[in-house]
């Protein structure tokens, strides 16, 4: 056979087109046995491979400063029912870059075949690296797959790792990831394998924390399906996605999850120089034809989309808008649905794969409770298993009661309403001590959006005060129509008698922006010391 119909044939096996398999501006590198039968990059990223008697060695880098906006896809495999291939990858992804690969290994026939591979992975300071490797293997488990992978996280990194069996019986399969953290770098590994028969299943993930503040969650195989599951009977069915935030993290991993869940290939917008609303609209473009459409946003995205000409009406071709990352301003629910915006608010993080509480009810299988400080407490099959290499923060976080339900206990502290539903006032430590009394930033804000004219954002935080030890202080941006600067005055004015007096900000500042962290979130402590410096 040729290499273009080896190709055709891989890629029938996991399901793909092999006659519109990738647009021309997605990388693909292709292997069957010890043949390189496909290879296409784009700028910045790199690929030096060798074919030998057994499989291929290759290096793989990304420049320092490149963000690949899609996924590098890389197809790896066997079709004859016995063969053997030796994948070495040498794999550097440059400080600062962000990639993400979506690996498929096929071995659909296979009776007596091996592959093997060794990998050796370094993801360099300030980079992001997510790996997403899928299997499809034959009925009959007639494989045998040994990965194995050492990788080092550097100060302030990012990898992600997951590794799925989505079709056929594992056969034999022996992974192996070794980790070394850095300083403040951040790791995430996930297996999905279900087993049958005699199928022989052993998986072994480590990570050695050797920097300050690296840390690693640990996610069961099912919890990320189980999440996706939910999300899409919650909506209304599977569908199609538009990833627009950047997928290492969990919000964004899981709009990738629900496309593999459903089966329907996620698109995917242009985010090298960030969130751009016409990107956004231009990528719309590209959803099939009769599917249910869906995508995730972070609050200040949906902002700038209906801020935007033409903005709103890609927003109304969606089935369901799911916004997280931040709270939702009462303001923004009410424009989204004067513009006829399909909002669905969620709430989640990567302990709970990504959000299971939308619109204040929780997903089907998970449970809500409060304790006694009013603090929030999840349970259910999406509840990671803990911090990899932290027993006691797992401990102190992590439980399982009676029943067998997995709890974790949030930093959030909420109530839940006369109708069930449940409202999040806000994080454990950003709570405001003034005087004595609590104040939660959140309801404040809320208060100021709506009752304030002339604001567009705002954030509240606490500020030292020698007499009352911290007093409520606002930093917020005014909106286009506004006429002048609001001053502390103007806000208590404006908010005596809806808000209880020790809860009325008592300084205030503008500003053109809010500084932001992670995906979409207002940074408190940034906003903190614009209010101590000086």
């Amino acid at each position: 056979m040729t290499n273009k119909d080896v190709v055709a044939e891989l890629l029938q096996s996991i399901g793909m087109d092999p006659g519109h398999p990738f647009g021309d501006d997605v990388a693909r590198i292709e292997i069957h046995e010890n043949r390189v039968v496909g290879l296409k990059l784009v700028a910045g990223l790199h690929v030096d491979a060798e074919e030998t008697d057994s499989g291929v060695n290759a290096v793989i880098s990304v420049d320092g400063g490149t963000r690949l906006e899609k996924p590098v896809h890389i197809c790896f495999g066997v079709l004859p029912e016995d063969g053997l291939q030796q994948i070495n990858l040498d794999i550097r992804i440059r400080q600062d870059a962000h990639a993400s690969f979506l690996a498929h290994c096929t071995f659909p026939n296979a009776v007596n075949v091996r592959h093997l591979m060794d990998a050796v992975i370094e993801v360099e300071p300030g980079a992001r690296y997510a790996y997403f490797e899928r299997h499809v293997h034959g009925t009959g488990g007639g494989v045998n797959v040994v990965p194995y992978a050492k990788v080092m996280v550097h100060e302030g990194a990012e990898f992600t790792t997951e590794f799925e069996l989505i079709k056929g019986r594992a056969g034999r399969i022996d992974f192996a990831y070794e980790t070394e953290c850095g300083p403040r770098s951040v790791v995430d590994m996930t297996a999905r394998i279900n087993g049958r028969a005699d199928d022989s299943i052993v998986i072994r993930e480590k990570a050695h924390l050797a920097g300050a503040e690296a840390r690693a969650a640990l996610v069961t195989h099912i919890a990320l399906r189980d999440s996706a599951r939910a999300t899409h009977a919650t909506l209304g069915g599977p569908g199609q996605w538009l990833l627009a935030i950047p997928a290492h993290h969990i919000a964004g991993l899981q709009v990738l999850v629900r496309s593999l869940d459903a089966g329907t290939p996620p698109l995917a917008m242009d985010l090298t120089d960030g969130f751009r609303p016409a990107a956004f609209i231009a990528a719309t473009q590209g959803f099939i034809a009769g599917a249910r459409r869906y995508t995730s946003l972070v609050p200040t995205q949906v902002v700038r989309l209906l801020d935007h000409p033409g903005g709103g009406d890609a927003l109304r071709t969606f089935d369901a808008v799911l916004v997280g990352g931040a709270a939702m301003p009462p303001r923004l629910r009410a424009r989204a649905e004067r513009a006829r915006v399909h909002l669905v608010a969620t709430y989640g993080m990567s302990e709970t794969a990504g959000g299971c509480v939308y619109d204040g009810r929780a997903l089907p299988r998970t449970e809500v409770e409060l304790d006694e400080e009013a603090r929030i407490l999840l349970g259910g099959p999406t509840i990671a298993h803990g911090y990899l290499g932290l027993p006691a923060l797992t401990r102190e976080t992590f439980g399982t009661d009676e029943d067998g339900i997995r709890w974790f206990r949030t930093d959030d502290v909420g109530h839940v309403d006369d109708d069930g539903t449940l409202h999040v006032d806000g994080r454990v430590d950003d709570l405001i001590i003034t005087g004595g009394l609590k104040v939660a930033p959140r309801l404040v804000e809320e208060a100021i959006l709506e009752h304030v004219p002339g604001i567009r954002e705002v954030v509240v935080v606490g500020s030292p005060d020698h007499e009352w030890g911290a007093c409520v202080s606002a930093l917020v941006v005014l909106s286009p129509a506004a006429v002048h600067d609001v001053t502390a005055a103007d806000l208590r004015a404006h908010l005596r008698g809806i808000l209880p007096d020790h809860a009325l900000p008592r300084r205030a500042l503008t500003s053109p922006s809010i500084p932001i962290r992670g995906p979409g979130k207002p940074d408190r402590r940034a906003v903190e010391a614009m209010f101590t410096v000086g």
